[in-house]
C-alpha cells in the first residue's frame, strides 16, 4: 500500500515542485519506505511507498519501456502473476517483479479497459505523454480511497484529501451538502466530501482527464439477479462454491515478501478468514483488542479461535483516556470527522500489529453482501408487513395515541421501499438538521443527489437486494475507509478477502431466502462455515465492535464533555450551540438515543479545530 498524488496544469505554467513534494510527504505514513516523482511539463506525480511486493524493484513513480507512460499506484493486484506472462509474449520487456510494471503494460494494450482485468484493490494514475491525458481509477468496491479537486485550470488527485489542502491551489471551505449528509446518516456517502470543491472518485469507476475537459465512466457495478427466482439454488453445491471461492480469495492475499497476520475478532467473519490462512502457513499470526473494563470485551472469544487453529496470538488493551488522546489524531489522518469510534481501537491494533506483520487479512465485507445485521432482518419484516397491510389501516393505526417507539415503526411501514432502506441509515431527519447548522442555502444543501450518485434510482429487484445495494454503496465504503486510513496511519496494509469481487458476484446472485432464514442473517454463509469451523464459533451471538463510549460520556471529567462545553466550542462551533447543547441535556437525562448525535458533534468539533485552525 502506498500514497499516490498529483496535479495536472491547464494554463501553460509548470508544476511546483515545492506543492508537490508536501503534497506527497503529508502521507508519509502511508509510504515510509521509499518516494519518487515525476515532473514533465505540466504534469507532477508524487508517490510515498510501503514495500510489500519486490522490495527492491518497485520504485514508483514507474514508466513503461520508452518513458512514454508513467503511473503512480497504491493497493495489490492478485492476479499479476498470470496477467503478466501473456505481456511478455506480446513482446513486453519487463524490469522488475512488481504488480505497478503489470498495469503500465497492460494499459498499453487495452488502454483504458485494463481495470476490467485487474483482480484486487487499487487506486492509481496513468499519464500517457503521446496523448496528454491522465487516467485515474478505483478498484471495484473502494477499498482504497481516491479523492480529487478540479479547479478552473488545475486538476488534483490523492489518496488523502489533506495532501490536496497543501497543494496551496485552494483554501479550506466547508461543504454543506457533505455536512447535511454527515449529518443525516452519520457518513459523508457518494460522491461529496467534507470539503467543498473535493470529490471521492466512486468505486468501479475511471476517469480520463485532458485539455477537452473530464470523462466520467463506470467500469463495474453490483448486477440484480434479474428476479425472486434467479441465482444458484442447491444449497449444497453454493456451500461448496462458497467456501472454494474464500478460500481462493484468501490464498491470492497471502502473496506478499513481507510477513502477514490477520485481525481476530473470535466472530464468524475473521475465524473464517484464520482458518482458511491457516490451510497455507502454519502458526497464523492473530491480532485481537479488548477493552478495559473486560465486561465488552471479545478477547475470550478470539483466544478460543487462536487455540483451535493453534496461532500464534497476541492480545492488546485500551482504555478511554488512551481512547480520547488519540482522537484529535486520528482525525487527521481521517480528513474528515471519525465517525466509527471502533476506528481508535484499529489503529492501535495496527500499531502494534507492526512489530510482527506489515500485511493483515481482515473480516470486513461479509455483513454487507450477505444481509448479517438484525437491522436487515428488520427492515425485511417491516417491509413485508406493511406491503400486506391495506393504506387505510395503517394511516387509522398512525392516529392512535401509542408511544413514540411504536409510532416510528408503523411510519416506516408507511413508506415505500427505498424511503424505508434509507430510515434505517439515517439518525436525523431534514426538519432536525435545519436547525443545527446556518445554512447558507439550505434548499441546495438539502437536495439530496445521493441515490442518483450511487445508482440507487436505478436499481431494481427484490427488496434485500437493494438494501444489500444500499449498504455496500454506501455503508461499506464508510467501513473501508475507516480500515484503511487506521491501518496506514500505523504504515499497515490491509486486505479483505470477502471483497474479491468474483466472491462478491457469486454471493449478490443468491436468493433472499438463502441470507435471511428463520430470523438469522447470513444464513447460507454461517452453514457454509460449518465446513470449516466447530459450530460454537460460527453461530456464537454477534457483538459488532463494542466500544463502550456512553459509558465514557458519562465519567466524571470526561474529557468527551470538556470539548462540547468549553469556550472554543460555544463561540467557534460549526454547529448550532443552542441544539448541541439541548442534546447533550437530554442525552445526560437518559435519552441513550441520541449518543450517535453527540458523537458526531463532539468530531465535527475537532475536525473544525484540526483543519480549519484560523
Amino acid at each position: 500500500m502506498c500514497g499516490i498524488c498529483g496535479y495536472l496544469n491547464f494554463d501553460g505554467k509548470p508544476v511546483d515542485q515545492d506543492s508537490l513534494l508536501r503534497m506527497r510527504d503529508s502521507m508519509h505514513h502511508r509510504g515510509p519506505d521509499d518516494a519518487g516523482i515525476f515532473m514533465d511539463e505540466l504534469i507532477g506525480l508524487g508517490h510515498r511507498r510501503l514495500s510489500i511486493i519486490d522490495l527492491a524493484g518497485g520504485h514508483q513513480p514507474m514508466t513503461n519501456e520508452d518513458g512514454s507512460v508513467i503511473i503512480v499506484y497504491n493497493g495489490e493486484v492478485y492476479n499479476f502473476q498470470e496477467l503478466r506472462q501473456p505481456l511478455i509474449d506480446k513482446g513486453h520487456a519487463f524490469k522488475t517483479r512488481s504488480d505497478t510494471e503489470v498495469i503500465i503494460h497492460l494499459y498499453e494494450e487495452k488502454g483504458v479497459d485494463c481495470v476490467e482485468h485487474l483482480r484486487g484493490m487499487f487506486a492509481f494514475a496513468i499519464w500517457d505523454k503521446k496523448k496528454r491525458e491522465l487516467f485515474i481509477a478505483r478498484d471495484r468496491l473502494g477499498v482504497k480511497p481516491l479523492y480529487y479537486y478540479q479547479g478552473k485550470a488545475v486538476f488534483l488527485f490523492a489518496s488523502e484529501i489533506k495532501s490536496l489542502l497543501l497543494s496551496g491551489q485552494f483554501q479550506p471551505e466547508i461543504d454543506e451538502s457533505g455536512l447535511y449528509r454527515l449529518l443525516k446518516y452519520r457518513f459523508v456517502y457518494g460522491r461529496r466530501t467534507m470539503f467543498k470543491g473535493v470529490s471521492e472518485l466512486l468505486p468501479g469507476h475511471y476517469m480520463t482527464v485532458n485539455a477537452r475537459g473530464t470523462k466520467m465512466t463506470q467500469y463495474w457495478n453490483i448486477t440484480p439477479r434479474g428476479g425472486a427466482d434467479s441465482g444458484p439454488r442447491n444449497i449444497d453445491r453454493l456451500k461448496d462454491e462458497l467456501v472454494d471461492k474464500l478460500e481462493k480469495s484468501v490464498r491470492l492475499r497471502m502473496i506478499s515478501d513481507v510477513p502477514l497476520g490477520v485481525f481476530l475478532s473470535g466472530g464468524v467473519d475473521s475465524s473464517m478468514i484464520a482458518a482458511l490462512m491457516s490451510r497455507y502457513a502454519e502458526n497464523v499470526k492473530t491480532f485481537s483488542i479488548g477493552f478495559i473494563p473486560e465486561e465488552v470485551n471479545e478477547l475470550k472469544y478470539a483466544k478460543i479461535v487462536a487455540d483451535y487453529l493453534h496461532a500464534d496470538h497476541h492480545e492488546y488493551f485500551l482504555e478511554s483516556g488512551d481512547f480520547f488522546s488519540l482522537l484529535k489524531k486520528l482525525i487527521w489522518h481521517h480528513d474528515e470527522p471519525l465517525i466509527f469510534p471502533a476506528s481508535i481501537p484499529l489503529y492501535i491494533l495496527s500499531k502494534n500489529s507492526k512489530n510482527g506483520a506489515t500485511v493483515m487479512l481482515s473480516g470486513e465485507g461479509s455483513d454487507e453482501i450477505f444481509a448479517g445485521y438484525t437491522s436487515n432482518i428488520k427492515a425485511g419484516r417491516l417491509n413485508k408487513i406493511g406491503s400486506m397491510m391495506p393504506p387505510a389501516i395503517l394511516k387509522g393505526f398512525m392516529k392512535l395515541p401509542v408511544n413514540s417507539k411504536y409510532k416510528a415503526i408503523l411510519n416506516k411501514m408507511t413508506l415505500n421501499e427505498k424511503e424505508l432502506i434509507h430510515s434505517f441509515f439515517q439518525i436525523c431527519n431534514d426538519e432536525q438538521i435545519s436547525h443545527m447548522y446556518s445554512w447558507s442555502d439550505r434548499k441546495s444543501a438539502m437536495a439530496d443527489t445521493l441515490d442518483e450518485e450511487i445508482g440507487f434510482n436505478n436499481f431494481n429487484g427484490p427488496f434485500l437486494d437493494k438494501l444489500i445495494y444500499f449498504q455496500v454503496k454506501t455503508y461499506l465504503i464508510a467501513l473501508l475507509m475507516k480500515q484503511d486510513k487506521m491501518s496506514m496511519a500505523a504504515s499497515i496494509e490491509t486486505r479483505v478477502p470477502y471483497l474479491d469481487h468474483l466472491f462478491v458476484e457469486l454471493a449478490i446472485k443468491i436468493p433472499a431466502s438463502f441470507k435471511i432464514k428463520r430470523n438469522q442473517g447470513k444464513y447460507i454463509f454461517k452453514k457454509s462455515c460449518e465446513k470449516v469451523l466447530p459450530e460454537s464459533i460460527v453461530y456464537r451471538e454477534k457483538m459488532g465492535f463494542p466500544v463502550p463510549i456512553d459509558k465514557w460520556f458519562r465519567e466524571k471529567n470526561s474529557p468527551f464533555m470538556e470539548v462540547l462545553l468549553d469556550s472554543d466550542t460555544k463561540r467557534n462551533s460549526f454547529l448550532n450551540y443552542k441544539v448541541v447543547e439541548n442534546t447533550l441535556n437530554e442525552f445526560l437525562q437518559g435519552n441513550d438515543s441520541l449518543l450517535h448525535q453527540l458523537w458526531s458533534f463532539i468530531n465535527i468539533e475537532l475536525w473544525r479545530r484540526e483543519f480549519f485552525k484560523t
